[in-house]
């Protein structure tokens, strides 16, 4: 699932349910009076109301609706939420819920409890209201302020949900301070389709395929689960007595931060490899560019550009350790006659069955490159003169083998002065060649007679 739909389907799930839940205040209020949901599924009919609001900022912010809908929705969350923490503050009975839904919430809770949400609940909203508001459909490429309280509002969701779980000592008689997992999950919901929202944000680039990325994929689970199994712990030590909650706690932060610092460690070497490998694949893939970019489509052999670079970075060597080279010049015969009578694709045979050719009879260090049309070179790479015919030999028979005609010349680099001066040599000794080919291939003539 992308990050955008994260958000939509937290938007509409939490909407569905926090809607399920008021109309279950509106038409059942005398069934629940009679017969109250369990604690982890309590939900004050205000806080339904107020994560109804909160889903459908959510909602407009994911599918970029008008700002000034998601700037009303998200105010209304925040002066609600904002007015009930004061309410905590002030230690008020009569609270807002029982203004609004009357009777009902007295029926339910009793006269002596506003039924109103919780202190964290109305944390949480609140971090919610700031983060959805500052939601743009353009936002810059870092952990802008949405992120934060989208982020504040999850952990604190997710601690109240641990809380709930693990059902430390008070959670049951802090009423007015915790969240019931209901009110849990669906804030945590929230949260997360907030945080999916952000393009560079800790969700939208989970499955990119980046070096943070790859980080992010690796860490979570840890970050997730070690404070959970932390958490477990400690209340197994408190369960079987062995130590009293101040040590527990002391030593499950304890453990926590030593556990993160060692992710910390663990991720900062993570990174390092990660970015290591994105440079490697980054060198193959400019490497690749180029390769791409100085060979000859038609036979996998190097281009004219490919050929000159190579031929100058050979020249280079040359020069400083003082080596020769074998220039070979390569012109097919009757390319263009094939192209006239029988098509350019039996051209393109040809073409592609010489270049197979003189591949098979190169050298593993030599350098074979088709300069275009019907023209080839060939660089023997250390070759010495008494050895340059005999690459010119094994270059000639491979091409007769394959049945391919040509022309060939060559010329040596120390002769010459240098590569650029024997290419130029070796393509005049090639056209003398061709030359006194065709002179021996035409057909005789009578003298004139009187």
């Amino acid at each position: 699932m992308s990050a955008h739909r994260l958000a939509t389907a937290s938007a509409i799930v939490t909407a569905l349910v926090a809607g399920i839940y008021l109309f279950a205040w509106g038409a059942l209020w005398r069934l629940l009076a009679a017969r109250p949901l369990p604690d982890a599924l309590q939900l004050p009919p205000l806080e339904a109301l107020l994560i109804l609001f909160a889903a459908a900022a959510l909602l407009c912010a994911a599918m970029q609706g008008p700002q000034m809908r998601n700037a009303l929705l998200t105010s209304v969350v925040f002066a609600i939420a904002g007015f009930v923490m004061i309410e905590h503050v002030l230690g008020l009975h009569n609270g807002l819920e029982q203004q609004v839904f009357g009777g009902a919430v007295e029926a339910v809770y009793g006269a002596s409890e506003a039924g109103r949400p919780g202190a964290v609940p109305c944390t949480i909203l609140l971090f919610l209201a700031l983060g959805l508001g500052l939601q743009r459909p353009q936002r810059p490429p870092r952990m802008d302020a949405a992120d934060v309280w989208c982020g504040a509002a999850l952990f604190l969701s997710f601690a109240a949900l641990v809380q709930q779980l693990y059902q430390f000592e008070d959670a049951a008689h802090a009423g007015t301070a915790s969240a019931s997992v209901s009110e849990a999950l669906l804030l945590m919901m929230l949260s997360l389709g907030g945080l999916a929202l952000n393009p560079h944000g800790l969700l939208s680039g989970y499955a990119a395929d980046t070096a943070g990325s790859g980080a992010k994929r690796r860490l979570m689970p840890a970050v997730v689960s070690t404070p959970v199994l932390l958490g477990l712990v400690a209340l197994l030590t408190l369960q079987s007595s062995a130590l009293d909650l101040a040590t527990a706690l002391a030593l499950t932060v304890t453990a926590n931060v030593a556990v993160f610092l060692a992710l910390t460690i663990w991720v900062s070497r993570l990174l390092n490899q990660l970015q290591a490998e994105q440079r490697g694949e980054m060198l193959q893939r400019e490497q690749a560019v180029r390769e791409e970019g100085m060979t000859d489509i038609l036979t996998g052999l190097l281009n004219r550009r490919g050929w000159e670079m190579r031929l100058q970075q050979v020249e280079d060597l040359s020069r400083r350790n003082g080596g020769n080279a074998a220039v070979i010049v390569i012109d097919l015969d009757g390319l263009k006659r094939i192209n006239d009578t029988q098509g350019h694709a039996q051209g393109d045979a040809l073409i592609k069955r010489a270049g197979n050719a003189l591949r098979g009879a190169a050298r593993r260090d030599d350098y074979l490159a088709r300069l275009g049309g019907d023209e080839f070179a060939y660089l023997a790479v250390g070759c010495e003169p008494q050895h340059a015919h005999i690459v010119l030999s094994r270059l000639s028979h491979a091409l007769e083998k394959a049945e391919v005609q040509a022309s060939l010349g060559y010329a040596m680099r120390d002769l010459a002065g240098s590569l650029t001066a024997a290419f130029a040599e070796a393509d005049h000794a090639m056209y003398q060649h061709k030359r006194a080919r065709k002179a021996q291939s035409a057909p005789l003539t009578k003298p004139a007679t009187r």
